[in-house]
């Protein structure tokens, strides 16, 4: 829920996650890693688990103005 049905959203490997956020403002990613933020602290202060849930994240942001290769 914390993305748009647009966005892609995939099993990078183990517990890694990958969100490609497709045709955004310049804000774009921000915006939905706050959304993120805000779901997984709703979780933690409802205390559904033992433990907090944590996430650590990344943005890379794509130019078409300057294209690079991988």
């Amino acid at each position: 829920s914390s993305i748009r049905a647009s966005d892609i959203l995939a099993r990078f490997g183990g517990d890694e996650f990958v969100a490609l956020v497709l045709e955004t403002l310049d804000l774009g990613a921000e915006t939905m890693l706050a959304r993120v933020e805000e779901h997984f602290n709703l979780i933690n202060e409802r205390k559904e688990y033992p433990y907090p849930i944590t996430i650590s994240y990344g943005i890379a942001h794509y130019d078409p103005a300057a294209p690079k290769s991988l």
